[in-house]
């Protein structure tokens, strides 16, 4: 196993895909970030959406050292911190992981055309900082906000590179107000530091994702706010499939 985990993206399937989040992340992330590079890409659908599974890998090859940090170090440290991933594996396998994670990252950096870019650099030093922070910290209330920009990142990390400035930030509008709410919402339930015992009640889960749909008028009548409004519609069309066929996954 620890063979595998030396592939970028293993080390996340094992110790946060296990209970069943599979479709969360799919649905409300990989989806949607293929799609908004097909539409709204600043190269032909293919071609974009090619760079968007380059940039993902990028990001998933520094995030996984986060987990990775995060579970051999801070969550020993938390009060009532998960501890997640083999806790007996050699420094010189964890060095091994890091190492080809960081080459990883340079080759697809290098792959995309991004090495003189200061807007690639500039985001993955933010979500180098954003993740060390969130490491160091063992407050549990402050970890909470360290994780709200841990999750915009996520959802940008596939698309901000090729998204058409003009819908850039359209589209960070929707991720925060929607898919960021509801994953550190998630995040706080998972900490014990959410009042909210009906949370997970599907109506609950539903409108958080179906209510966004009133704001479609506004939204619609902007030109910057077209990558806004397909974030709204595919985020409301997949709670309400999910609602129809039973899935009880929100990820956290």
């Amino acid at each position: 196993m620890n063979g595998l985990l030396c592939l970028p993206g293993a080390y996340f399937a094992s110790t946060r895909l296990r209970n069943g989040y599979l479709a969360f992340h799919a649905a409300f992330e990989w989806a949607p970030a293929l799609l908004l590079a097909a539409l709204f890409g600043r190269f032909a659908p293919l071609p974009s959406m090619g760079l968007a599974l380059l940039a993902y890998l990028a990001f998933i090859s520094v995030y996984e050292i986060g987990y990775i940090v995060n579970d051999r170090y801070s969550a020993l440290r938390e009060t009532d911190g998960r501890v997640r991933g083999s806790q007996t594996t050699g420094p010189l396998t964890i060095a091994a992981w890091i190492a080809i994670r960081l080459g990883c990252f340079f080759a697809a950096t290098y792959a995309i055309g991004a090495w003189h870019s200061p807007a690639w650099w500039g985001f993955f030093l933010s979500l180098a900082a954003v993740f060390a922070f969130h490491n160091l910290a063992t407050d549990r209330e402050i970890r909470t906000f360290s994780f709200v920009w841990l999750a915009w990142l996520r959802f940008m990390a596939p698309v901000f590179w090729i998204i058409e400035p003009a819908q850039l930030f359209g589209i960070g509008t929707g991720a925060a107000l929607v898919y960021v709410i509801f994953r550190e919402l998630a995040y706080l339930d998972s900490k014990a530091l959410l009042a909210m015992p009906g949370r997970q009640r599907p109506n609950v889960r539903l409108t958080a994702f179906v209510l966004p749909v009133l704001a479609l008028p506004a939204v619609c009548t902007q030109p910057s706010g077209r990558g806004l409004a397909l974030l709204i519609v595919w985020f409301a069309a997949v709670a309400l499939a999910g609602r129809a066929l039973g899935l009880p996954r929100d990820g956290a």
